[in-house]
């Protein structure tokens, strides 16, 4: 991986843990606290949660098919805040 992004990226991927929930991605997510939650297709309910928690706003949706840099652009987008 680290041929394609930079030694920082690669720090960054490596610290993202995998998570389980039962029904709810959201289940995963402490709603107490600031996140991102990169998804492709959140269901209804989890959008709903999130709106529930005013987190709605955490949700960056990703097409991975359709803007294969897309997580790369953010990464870029990020950097400049």
């Amino acid at each position: 991986m680290s041929k394609y992004v930079s030694p920082e990226v690669v720090d960054l991927i490596m610290r993202i843990k995998p998570t389980k929930w039962k029904v709810l991605k959201t289940e995963a997510i402490n709603m107490n606290e600031d996140f991102l939650w990169f998804d492709d297709a959140p269901t209804w309910s989890d959008i709903e949660n999130l709106k529930k928690h005013d987190k709605l706003d955490s949700l960056v949706r990703v097409n991975l098919d359709e803007n294969p840099d897309i997580l790369k652009e953010f990464c870029k987008g990020s950097k400049a805040s």
